[in-house]
């Protein structure tokens, strides 16, 4: 596998599915001028039981993640017909459809520390006091879908995010660490000022966003449950 040509897919912030699952399988995809995705998979000889069948694999797996995407199980990014997803929510789909994830998947391309590590057991029900019980609030499971660039990075890198402060973060800190931790192909080194956040778009166009457009965004997210308030 050439390394330069993996170091640009894992830098990507957003993957066609077919090219999320040759990543997966440990290919290499290419992407032509008119965006389509091609992967070159050797040959399946049916006569060599030690011959996998590649071109198979592959479309299960595009299959398997088109069906998931449809029942709402794996978030995708837009409403293209090539489905789009992203790679860190592609990876944890996997593993947990029971797919050997590459290793330098663990490193290169998941944000958050724990991403790949399995669900922890919850405690039981005898551990948890009445009181509690009453004062929790569900937290929905995370979904990028329908997010643009910039608030799919700060949702996928949330755990990070939220390590780094014993209160919940403000719209402000949120900003700050994102600029100094954020990818660089989704967050320039070069910003505007303390109260924007420049980002780049995923068709490649670079915007900026307001304090009060991110402080927003968070109270929408907190008050579905989609963060720890």
């Amino acid at each position: 596998m050439n390394n330069t040509e993996l170091a640009y897919w894992l830098r990507k912030n957003i993957w066609d599915v077919r090219a999320a699952a040759a990543l997966l399988l440990g290919f290499i995809p290419i992407q032509e001028g008119n965006g389509a995705i091609t992967v070159n998979l050797p040959p399946h000889r049916p006569n060599d039981p030690r011959s996998r069948d590649w071109q198979a694999e592959l479309q299960a797996i595009c299959r398997q993640a088109n069906d998931d995407i449809d029942a709402g199980v794996l978030p995708h990014l837009d409403k293209r017909k090539e489905r789009r997803v992203a790679p860190a929510a592609f990876a944890r789909w996997a593993i947990a459809q029971g797919h050997e994830v590459p290793d330098h998947w663990q490193t290169l391309l998941l944000s958050a520390q724990d991403a790949l590590q399995p669900p922890q057991n919850p405690p039981s029900s005898a551990a948890v006091t009445p009181a509690q019980t009453a004062s929790a609030k569900p937290v929905k499971t995370p979904s990028a879908r329908k997010m643009v660039a910039w608030q799919a990075e700060v949702f996928e890198r949330w755990t990070e995010i939220g390590v780094a402060f014993s209160q919940p973060p403000t719209a402000q800190q949120v900003m700050d660490w994102i600029k100094k931790h954020g990818r660089r192909d989704v967050f320039p080194a070069e910003q505007p000022d303390r109260y924007k956040l420049r980002w780049q778009a995923y068709d490649g166009s670079i915007d900026d966003v307001q304090k009060k457009t991110v402080a927003n965004t968070l109270s929408k997210w907190r008050r579905n449950g989609m963060i720890p308030g």
